[in-house]
């Protein structure tokens, strides 16, 4: 990890259907350039109904998504298309900040593109990320949650959306921007974490789903690669069998 004095260009947030990243599916994405202040937003299509909590967390609904929604490669394609039209005139490598990025939003991004057999990163390859979690801790916040610096800075979230979340981001990061040093993270170190939390690969799970009679033959064979602390452990081995057997024949086609 290295250390910048320089101020993240492009704000980041996700929402998503699990926080594991075998199994979360991103529905919403948005991304916020600092500079200009262009928003790029899309909701993604799912191939299920979204669950009942999600729903009343992002209110965002199966009728949001049937109607607004696209496909989860499309989005990627005009994500990175933004990204790099708005880092045209720069010669400096994009910095895009997320908060508890390295953790989730990095990760599950990267895990929804090896889902969907999506290996074009483009100038994806060449950003810094940066998780602004580690910026409040440094600033010496003890609970540097979202909910609790909108508390701090007297800014209202009454629920989860990427955009309004990727927009109070860019607020509370640039009021305080000359006071931090930031930490970040390469294309590579997101690649590396992630491979650590997938004991198997996303791709192999889908391929042994193919070819498993059942969930709980699946969930067999998943129990050999089973380890704590990654997201193939004790309490998830069997919910991701059933939720890849389930979705064995939809994607890495």
């Amino acid at each position: 990890m290295n250390i910048f004095f320089v101020m993240g260009k492009f704000f980041m947030d996700l929402e998503f259907t699990d926080g594991n990243f075998y199994m979360a599916n991103i529905i919403e994405i948005a991304v916020i350039a600092e500079e200009s202040g262009n928003v790029f937003h899309m909701y993604v299509r799912i191939h299920y109904s979204i669950p009942k909590r999600v729903q009343e967390l992002t209110r965002i609904d199966d009728k949001i998504l049937n109607n607004l929604g696209c496909l989860f490669t499309d989005v990627m394609i005009s994500m990175i298309d933004f990204i790099q039209s708005e880092q045209t005139l720069s010669d400096t490598d994009p910095i895009i900040v997320s908060h508890g990025g390295y953790y989730n939003d990095f990760p599950i991004l990267l895990a929804n593109c090896m889902k969907h057999g999506f290996d074009n990163y483009g100038i994806l390859k060449n950003c810094l990320f940066v998780d602004s979690v580690d910026l409040f801790k440094d600033d010496g916040y003890e609970r540097p949650g979202l909910d609790n610096l909108c508390r701090d800075f007297k800014m209202k979230r009454e629920f989860h959306s990427a955009y309004e979340d990727a927009l109070i981001l860019k607020r509370i990061v640039c009021d305080k921007r000359s006071e931090w040093n930031l930490y970040t993270y390469t294309f590579k170190d997101i690649e590396n974490f992630l491979i650590m939390k997938l004991p198997i690969s996303i791709e192999r799970v889908y391929n042994l789903a193919r070819k498993s009679l059942s969930y709980r033959e699946l969930a067999a064979i998943l129990f050999q690669h089973v380890k704590k602390k990654t997201a193939l452990n004790k309490k998830q081995y069997f919910k991701i069998a059933y939720y890849y057997f389930i979705d064995r024949y939809i994607f890495c086609k």
